[in-house]
């Protein structure tokens, strides 16, 4: 599994897997906008996280048909590394300190 371009200036994200599938998405931080943040802010983490796969992939697309194919340690290596790409986590906006 790797992503690519690694630089967080990149606006997209592109993730191989194990079984040669890749998924191209924008950056997780270009997603996060304020008015994205707003809507989203009283779901738990996990609820987040799918809602904003949800709307930027759209439940038809062929990004969807392989992201619906991971399973669980997929899942996390996917998430954990779309949001590392940009240096934030879902809830967090790029101006967040730890």
């Amino acid at each position: 599994m790797s992503t690519t371009p690694q630089d967080h200036e990149s606006s997209t994200f592109v993730y191989e897997f194990k079984s040669g599938k890749r998924v191209e998405l924008p950056a997780f931080q270009s997603l996060m906008t304020f008015g994205r943040a707003r809507r989203l802010r009283k779901l738990d983490e996990a609820e987040q996280t799918f809602a904003l796969v949800e709307e930027v992939c759209g439940e038809d697309s062929p990004e969807m048909a392989i992201l619906d194919e991971m399973d669980l340690p997929e899942t996390a290596a996917f998430f954990s590394a779309w949001q590392s790409h940009s240096g934030v986590s879902v809830g967090e906006s790029s101006g967040s300190s730890a």
